[in-house]
């Protein structure tokens, strides 16, 4: 009875899941001048709790594709070093291709006009737990009174602090930490030390918060925001040698800037300045 019991439990908790079809979302990003937008961070946002649930990065065309994504409503969330933050709300019922999005130059602007996610997890998952609980402590005596009622708060406590948390919830703690990188993009020795104490946060919060967003320790954070910013350069014209942008973004030295940058996009700065002709190729 107890293995059927768990089976019917399992089962309950899947029949949302299964009932989601799975599809595909596409678009390209431009530049207000119609050029395409690599390297640009997308992310697509559930609309009910405002967790994440893909990210990707577009391709050298500017093009971003998101696949297997369930049905429902989401936020498609786009940001960039020197641009504006765009944000716009998809209901995704079939596979679907987006307009082109142009990317406005600006700083990066927070998520305006969001709705809190709900305290509660779904009705009928705490209707599910209740019933469990009660069934459970008759036959088997696995709880006395006031300790079923400890474990059901328990676990509604937990599910309300998981479902408020701001650093999944919208992009604030990466928009802090991007703005501060900004500021000292050309200080080869900022460390995390110094970050973490700029955030106002201790170095181990720092980096459980970080690899919760982003799956990265900030060291490899920071590098690859210096890459990131390094390429926009690069693309911009806001530098014409590797020195230069090496210097900029905060690099030691422009040869292991070089293989830093080559490790990270598969060719050299040198080849990408060549590429939007600010460097004369070399005979």
């Amino acid at each position: 009875m107890k293995s059927i019991l768990f089976s019917l439990i399992a089962f309950l908790f899947a029949i949302p899941n299964l009932a989601l079809s799975q599809y595909q979302l596409r678009g390209s990003l431009l530049s207000e001048r119609g050029q395409p937008m690599p390297f640009v961070q997308t992310v697509l946002l559930d609309l009910s709790n405002f967790k994440e649930v893909e990210e990707v990065v577009t391709n050298e065309t500017g093009e971003f594709h998101l696949e297997d994504v369930s049905e429902g409503e989401y936020l498609l969330m786009c940001h960039y070093m020197g641009f504006q933050t765009y944000f716009q709300r998809i209901n995704l019922d079939s596979h679907l291709q987006l307009d082109e999005i142009v990317m406005a130059q600006g700083n990066w602007m927070p998520l305006q006009g969001t709705h809190e996610p709900p305290l509660f997890p779904p009705i009928w998952i705490i209707a599910i737990t209740l019933i469990l609980t009660f069934i459970l402590w008759k036959p088997f005596h696995r709880f006395s009174k006031n300790e079923g009622r400890k474990w059901t708060l328990s676990f509604i406590d937990d599910s309300r602090q998981a479902s408020s948390s701001p650093d999944i919830r919208n992009p604030t703690l990466l928009k802090r930490l991007n703005q501060l990188l900004e500021e000292r993009l050309d200080q080869p020795d900022l460390t995390v030390d110094k970050l973490s104490e700029l955030m106002n946060m201790s170095r181990r919060n720092l980096y459980r918060k970080l690899e919760e967003v982003t799956e990265q320790k900030p060291n490899a954070y920071i590098k690859d925001f210096r890459l990131r910013r390094a390429k926009e350069m690069i693309y911009s014209g806001e530098a014409s040698s590797v020195s230069e942008i090496a210097y900029q973004t905060g690099f030691s030295s422009a040869n292991y800037f070089s293989t830093c940058y080559k490790k990270a996009f598969g060719k050299k700065p040198k080849d990408d300045l060549i590429k939007s002709n600010i460097m004369e190729p070399s005979n």
